[in-house]
């Protein structure tokens, strides 16, 4: 079974973490309302408030992606866990609303982010075949978090007044480190190869027919006559994020091949854009839901309740994105630009529909859209950039969460600042995700117009069989050495195809020899 049962574990407390941190981060909405009356300050100054604390959660990607290289993922968890629990323990003695934009934004945002990410981008190196739905599943709790948090919250403050639920919430946090302890790096992966020994004496040849098998090698049919070898093959690596020699030994500077790979790919430039626009419209959302429903003539209680259903369609589209995202015959980018389209057009019907009804409606529509979003937002990073950089992508797309999710209740706020009517923040956050869905869209524009300029892709399922040069025997015996040449990704870098009859000369331009013990099987 792909992942085995650690892949299990991994998933159920990547969902926990995600369940805690965006149930309480995803729900600061609803104590917006007690900051203006306690604290007798403006909806700009509130709205601060969850701005800083969603940018920082979301744009802090790369610090959190560069200390699971040199740390790991638990370790990374554990300090995030504690950072957001102590954030939260002393908003309630803080005298005034600066002092959260310190405590709560930056302190338990960051605390978040490096929570967040690490079990996110852990559930999905556990899996190839079932990526997307290990994910989708994972990302499920961020759904279910903002499902319960907005209730849970509104009755807490409630039974325990606004200080009090807070108190609890910091418990509630720290149990973060409990299923940060679970976190565990997954098992090294192997590529198994089939030496054929040719009928020419002193001459033998590899054929890599490379075909993903169930167990995660990859191996060729059955031939008469041959051995059996695993190699490691740097070009191929799977990058090991628990050791942090492996980063000084394939890359002079983090910062260096962040660059490199992620941030000159046209395509992944353009998806960062399309994360900024949706972003905005979802922290509005998040933010200003609850406060809006209330300007409408409905009670708090009924308003936390909505806030409830967008994160319970979340939680639904985090499933189902999950699921489509590994329909092999759906086109994922398309489905993705749908999907910020339509999730703009349900934050615009908001508040030009106006009815408790239809709230609830457009308000789940556009928490299970933007959930859908979610599942859909791992597989197309890794469809984009690889599972080499699949991890430092992340972190980066998490830097364009971040400036949305702050750009957007800060603009919303401003706007309401004058009139104090929400309205107009809703429809210009629609108008943002629908521009964002159109931007996705000049990815598969860009490949249709640039055909000759696509980079390569070097999954396994794309490289047809190819013949690299003669293996040289070196010595003689029960355990004979041979020398095995091999490729590296520069060979085949510039979209520069591996073709059967090419010159083995060209073939080793920038090969190496690596020396390897056989014992043959007779």
């Amino acid at each position: 079974m792909e992942g085995g049962v650690w892949g299990i574990v991994i998933i159920i407390s990547a969902f926990m973490i995600q369940f805690i941190a965006f149930g309480i981060n995803g729900s600061i909405g609803i104590y917006n309302v007690e900051f203006l009356e306690h604290y007798d300050t403006t909806a700009f100054d509130v709205s601060l408030i969850s701005s800083i604390n969603l940018g920082i959660f979301l744009g802090t990607g790369p610090i959190a992606s560069y200390l699971m290289d040199r740390y790991s993922h638990r370790k990374v968890v554990l300090v995030g866990g504690f950072m957001s629990s102590v954030g939260i323990l002393v908003m309630p003695w803080l005298p005034g609303i600066p002092y959260m934009y310190l405590f709560y934004g930056v302190i338990n945002g960051f605390g978040g982010s490096l929570s967040y990410l690490p079990s996110h981008v852990l559930s999905g190196l556990y899996y190839d075949k079932y990526q997307g739905l290990a994910t989708g599943l994972a990302t499920g709790g961020s759904g279910l978090g903002i499902t319960v948090g907005p209730i849970l919250i509104a009755y807490l403050i409630e039974v325990y007044t606004w200080k009090g639920s807070l108190l609890i919430l910091s418990g509630l946090s720290f149990n973060v480190l409990v299923f940060g302890a679970l976190l565990r790096p997954p098992p090294p992966r192997t590529i198994t190869v089939i030496i054929e020994k040719s009928n020419v004496p002193g001459d033998a040849v590899i054929k890599n027919q490379l075909k993903k098998e169930e167990n995660g090698n990859t191996v060729v049919p059955d031939i008469d006559n041959n051995l059996t070898l695993s190699l490691d093959i740097p070009s191929l690596k799977t990058k090991n994020m628990n050791n942090p020699e492996n980063v000084q030994r394939y890359q002079k500077s983090y910062l260096h091949k962040l660059f490199r790979n992620v941030l000159t790919n046209v395509d992944f430039v353009i998806y960062f854009v399309n994360n900024i626009f949706w972003n905005f419209g979802l922290a509005i959302v998040l933010a200003f839901l609850a406060e809006l429903c209330v300007q409408q003539g409905i009670s708090k209680i009924d308003s936390a309740l909505v806030l409830t259903l967008v994160g319970l369609g979340n939680f639904l589209g985090c499933i189902i994105g999950g699921v489509l995202s590994n329909i092999q015959r759906l086109n994922g980018i398309f489905v993705f630009a749908v999907l910020n389209i339509l999730s703009g057009v349900c934050l615009i019907l908001i508040t030009i529909i106006p009815g408790y009804t239809e709230t609830i409606i457009f308000s789940f529509l556009f928490g299970l859209f933007t959930g859908m979003v979610l599942g859909y937002l791992l597989a197309i990073t890794g469809e984009i950039l690889g599972v080499e950089d699949f991890g430092d992508g992340v972190g980066v797309i998490m830097i364009a969460n971040g400036i949305g999710a702050f750009a957007g209740p800060v603009v919303a706020g401003h706007l309401a600042a004058g009139s104090g009517d929400l309205s107009n923040g809703f429809i210009v956050g629609g108008i943002f995700c629908i521009i964002g869905g159109f931007i996705i869209l000049l990815i598969p524009f860009r490949k249709c117009f640039l055909k000759n300029e696509t980079d390569l892709d070097i999954s396994k399922e794309k490289i047809e069989e190819f013949q690299m040069g003669p293996i040289k025997e070196v010595s003689s015996g029960p355990k004979p050495t041979l020398v095995v040449p091999t490729i590296t990704v520069d060979d085949v870098s510039d979209g520069k195809d591996i073709d059967d009859d090419a010159p083995q000369s060209s073939l080793r331009k920038n090969s190496f020899f690596k020396q390897v013990n056989l014992e043959d099987e007779q």
